[in-house]
């Protein structure tokens, strides 16, 4: 298993689905009531095809800025561990194992601007479950695009 920090950034890669798929296993958004929700599910492919990819340059691209915080916290624990979006989109990049997210139970909500993305995730490294929990994501209309502006987690350690 990767080191808890790179746990940490990858729990925040999710992929949107109404079933919880195996590691490889393509995954489907539920369609979208509105073009916003849409555009945010867009987001969510877009996010989930660039981790396995290793592309970095694609992650940051969804981001609000390279600063955007990343917040979790181990279930049962008191520290929350913080990190960023560009300390992310890097360890990506740089990963040799292949890193696979799946999140089910989403929520969008849009309102003014401001869209909330809830839900359940599991986390894979090499074909294994290593962790899974819930996620919460911000994102801003910037420039006619979503972009994400936190991302926060709960984490709960799998065995191995």
């Amino acid at each position: 298993m990767r080191p808890f920090a790179t746990l940490l950034f990858v729990a925040g890669c999710v992929s949107a689905t109404t079933s919880t798929p195996g590691p490889h296993t393509p995954v489907q958004a539920a369609p979208a009531s509105t073009p916003d929700e849409a555009d945010i599910k867009d987001v969510l492919a877009a996010f989930t095809r660039a981790i396995p990819a290793h592309d970095g340059t694609a992650l940051s691209a969804l981001m609000v800025n390279p600063e955007v915080p990343f917040r979790s916290q181990v279930v049962g624990k008191t520290d929350t561990r913080t990190s960023t979006a560009g300390e992310f989109a890097t360890e990506v990049a740089a990963t040799k194992q292949t890193w696979s997210e799946a999140m089910t139970n989403v929520v969008v909500t849009v309102r003014h601007g401001l869209a909330v993305l809830d839900a359940d995730y599991t986390f894979s490294v090499d074909g294994t479950q290593t962790n899974h929990g819930h996620e919460v994501w911000t994102l801003f209309r910037i420039d006619g695009h979503w972009k994400i502006a936190t991302v926060t987690w709960s984490v709960i350690v799998d065995n191995a």
